[in-house]
């Protein structure tokens, strides 16, 4: 076993971002402001393709950063032969966050739940499946 003095820690708790393949990044773009209450940092040229840097409105923590590709293909891991999700949001009202993303339309699972959480999964405009989870 490592003792705790040995090891270095990556940061003090915070997640500096996550990556997400797009097809298109200007509807990506207007597809989380809209879905996912995101405000634009910035949109740049890098090696290449355009990144989106998205910040969401109620999290200072993590950032989001679109990957425009010409690549269609969404993330994927593949766990015992069905989809699972590549990131998993918390969030403090899952139903309301459930029936806002239903309400425009965006590809659902139903809720789960248990007697620790209630969950589902939705995809996003380019076929990234991702998860959300009550806090």
């Amino acid at each position: 076993m490592i003792k705790r003095g040995d090891r270095m820690p990556l940061t003090n708790g915070a997640m500096g971002y996550v990556y997400l393949p797009v097809k298109d990044i200007v509807t990506a773009i207007f597809w989380y402001q809209k879905n996912l209450s995101t405000t634009l940092i910035r949109c740049y040229n890098n090696r290449g393709s355009l990144i989106a840097k998205l910040k969401f409105d109620d999290n200072d923590d993590c950032n989001l950063v679109l990957v425009e590709t010409v690549n269609d293909m969404p993330l994927r891991i593949i766990r015992n032969f069905a989809q699972f999700p590549v990131f998993c949001f918390s969030h403090p009202d899952v139903e309301k966050l459930y029936e806002h993303l239903k309400s425009n339309h965006v590809e659902i699972t139903d809720m789960r739940e248990n007697e620790y959480k209630k969950t589902f999964t939705f995809y996003d405009c380019a076929g990234n499946l991702l998860e959300v989870i009550n806090q």
